[in-house]
């Protein structure tokens, strides 16, 4: 009997817990279909722990914002943040504050640290890692290092925004999703291939004979003449 109790248990928290992920998923499949989409630049990280395996570590300029859009803020405070567009396409956070807003493109993240010294709050956005297929890791990890410290390339992300929540959608380098920038750049970068030999050209020609006239009939040692 008390087997019977713990197998019972045991089914009903596995179906808890799948049912939690179903949720979860769908959620999020719901925030990336009918979510408002903005666009995040990234900044430089440390080669050393921005590539992991699958996916790709990820820090933003709009983390670190002036203390005065917070001055009552402090360490582990939950906040919206309000963004707006500013005039080349990209998110900036316009206010923080505590209370949901009624309307707009807010994200609910973390303070994770007030520097006073700085006059600078450092915020704590909820995704961090963007996942992608690991024939394109290698690829994937080059393009994003280099586009994160050139000034002539622009390395950001897609998230798409719905009541607070956020879910990543796509790493942009230059204006292009990561996969099909690294696809273009592997066919530019594509060697052309070798010209094929050209065939013999027919000939109506019979093939010239090895041997002559001399091989077929020698000559003879004794010169011949008429005898007298």
């Amino acid at each position: 009997m008390k087997k019977t109790w713990i197998f019972i248990a045991f089914a009903a928290l596995a179906i808890l817990q799948i049912g939690v992920c179903a949720a979860r998923i769908i959620k999020w499949e719901d925030i990336l279909r009918t979510g408002t989409q903005i666009r995040l630049r990234t900044t430089p990280v440390d080669p050393y722990d921005a590539f992991r395996g699958r996916y790709i570590a990820l820090d933003f300029e709009e983390e670190t914002v002036p203390a005065e859009l917070g001055p009552d803020l402090q360490w582990g405070d939950e906040v919206y943040a309000v963004f707006r567009e500013d005039e080349a396409g990209f998110a900036r956070i316009d206010e923080l504050r505590k209370d949901q807003p009624a309307e707009g493109n807010y994200l609910r993240i973390k303070v994770s640290y007030r520097n006073r010294d700085k006059g600078q709050i450092r915020l704590k956005f909820p995704f961090r890692r963007f996942y992608l297929k690991e024939d394109l890791a290698p690829a994937a990890e080059k393009a994003y290092l280099t586009g994160s410290r050139e000034e002539k390339r622009t390395a950001s992300v897609t998230v798409r925004l719905k009541n607070g929540y956020g879910v990543l959608e796509d790493l942009m380098i230059e204006d292009q999703p990561i996969a099909e920038f690294i696809r273009a750049k592997r066919k530019k970068e594509k060697p052309a291939a070798a010209p094929s030999p050209k065939p013999p050209q027919a000939t109506n020609q019979p093939p010239e004979s090895t041997s002559s006239l001399e091989e077929d009939h020698p000559a003879s040692p004794i010169p011949l003449g008429p005898k007298g």
